[in-house]
């Protein structure tokens, strides 16, 4: 692919759909880039190369000591990311193999600037690659409070509480003065005493009830264009949960929109109808 046998020329050219490196072409790509390099300049054995979506994509060894890699690649601005709750899986998944996790992040960006600024990645086309080796993976893997990645872990949290009906490990993160706003009520609850409140009531519902839930993180896109209520708008960019709750045969979406305060709490909540934005898949393995 660094040697292209399409000339695409110099910006963005004529192209179709299948021009694009799809979900699975794109991944069996990082994944060759991190076996090479594991190889080549990292002084490793591989074992196995598995050009899937699996949970392990590398088999490695090295000084006796065997190794599973997990590879997510993004394309520019993003670089591969997996959720915190895979990694811990996956974590624990190798402790019961005996052998170490490692997870690979590689950002694949065109060498053209104009294809590179719209996040475009074209087949055959010529990229810069960024991959600066792989991160040993922990049972107990939580971000720092004060890190980049500390509000996708919360996100996440506000997942995984739907889906159990347990809201409880969530109240840690609620400022004093959180409010929830939702498009279906017009009186926001205030307070974080409101929201327990609230919460612990939603969740013994949840789990008399028999809903389904499953939620993934999303993040709005960069292009996103909105009007209406400004307590229930979301930036391009910003990091939400999609619910998706299913009940006796029918599917209800929920778009729930966090904003954080400077210590990295959460200050408001704001639930929606997804269909009034515009967002993609925040992680690119799952």
């Amino acid at each position: 692919m660094n040697k292209p046998i399409k000339e695409w020329g110099k910006g963005i050219p004529e192209y179709s759909q299948d021009d694009i490196l799809s979900g699975l072409e794109l991944h069996a790509f990082c994944t060759n880039v991190v076996a090479q390099s594991m190889k080549d300049n990292e002084g490793y054995t591989i074992e196995g190369v598995i050009l899937e979506h699996k949970p392990t994509q590398i088999i490695a060894n090295k000084n006796g000591q065997r190794y599973f890699v997990i590879v997510a690649g993004g394309v520019f601005p993003n670089e591969g990311r997996i959720s915190f709750a895979l990694k811990k899986k996956f974590a624990g998944f190798c402790k019961e193999q005996g052998v170490i996790p490692l997870f690979a992040s590689v950002g694949l960006m065109s060498q053209d600037l104009e294809r590179a600024t719209a996040g475009l990645a074209l087949k055959y086309d010529e990229y810069r690659i960024k991959y600066t080796g792989a991160e040993t993976l922990s049972e107990s893997e939580e971000p720092d409070p004060a890190s980049d990645d500390y509000r996708a872990y919360c996100v996440e949290q506000i997942i995984e509480a739907y889906e159990t009906g347990n809201f409880v490990a969530l109240y840690d993160y609620f400022a004093k003065d959180i409010q929830m706003h939702s498009q279906w009520v017009l009186e926001p609850l205030v307070g974080k005493n409101a929201l327990i409140k609230y919460f612990d009531g939603k969740g013994r519902t949840l789990r008399k009830s028999h809903t389904t839930i499953s939620g993934s993180v999303v993040m709005i896109n960069r292009d996103q264009k909105r009007t209406g209520n400004i307590m229930l708008m979301s930036e391009p960019g910003k990091l939400c949960a999609l619910i998706r709750q299913e009940l006796d045969g029918n599917m209800n979406w929920i778009f729930i929109s966090p904003t954080f305060n400077e210590e990295n709490q959460l200050c408001k909540l704001a639930l929606n109808d997804p269909q009034l934005f515009s967002f993609v898949p925040y992680y690119d393995f799952e």
